[in-house]
């Protein structure tokens, strides 16, 4: 059984599967971030209802999340997942509301 910890909040269960959902706002070059604490071998998938969002996954592995691509953790440790703009969307200010879901299997 694996520990699975967002924003202060510790899931542990006997199922397999951990779900968390969040939504929000990015304004510009604002960000949200998660923090998540990640076994070597859990798969992680993000899903994300808009296009125009990146969602990066940060330390100790770095990498940029593609909606409903799960990904294998190579390295156990605490990460931050951070929902931000491109650059591009975030120079004009654009604002864009979201809703994240984030599945560790």
């Amino acid at each position: 059984m694996s520990l699975f910890i967002l924003s202060g909040c510790s899931l542990a269960g006997k199922s397999k599967l951990n779900e968390q959902h969040h939504q929000g706002t990015i304004l510009g070059y604002q960000y949200d971030q998660y923090p998540l604490k990640l076994k070597q071998g859990d798969k992680l998938t993000i899903y994300i209802n808009s296009d125009k969002l990146d969602v990066i996954l940060f330390s100790p592995i770095n990498l940029d999340l593609q909606n409903g691509q799960q990904i294998t953790i190579s390295e156990s440790g605490d990460y931050q997942l951070r929902v931000l703009l491109p650059r591009a969307f975030a120079r004009r200010n654009i604002e864009v509301q979201y809703q994240l879901d984030i599945a560790v299997d």
